[in-house]
């Protein structure tokens, strides 16, 4: 696995493992500490289509580290409509691309 330097919402200096972010795009939601863990579960289960156990796990990270990446794909037009319904639950979120 090849480890990358990468800026991510303006945290410089972060390692991620290349593999984490492969090339396209991303939708990448952050701790808020004002969404409650259930109502961020919800939304990446319903925006994502995420199975439950996958939702929660995704949700610890995000308690646990601050940020995480809920979902992926080539296709940003779709991702920019999930992005703005993540944040119009108040769950910040937004569209990242990484190039390989």
């Amino acid at each position: 696995m090849k480890d990358e330097m990468l800026e991510i919402a303006g945290m410089k200096n972060v390692f991620v493992d290349a593999d984490y972010f492969p090339q396209g795009y991303s939708i990448i939601i952050y701790n808020n500490d004002t969404s409650s863990f259930d109502d961020v579960a919800e939304a990446i289960q319903h925006i994502c289509g995420a199975e439950y156990k996958s939702a929660y796990l995704m949700t610890e990270s995000v308690d646990e580290y601050g940020y995480e990446v809920v979902h992926h794909s080539n296709d940003n037009t779709c991702l920019d409509i999930m992005v703005r319904q993540f944040n119009a639950r108040g769950i910040q979120s937004e569209l990242f691309y990484q190039e390989i």
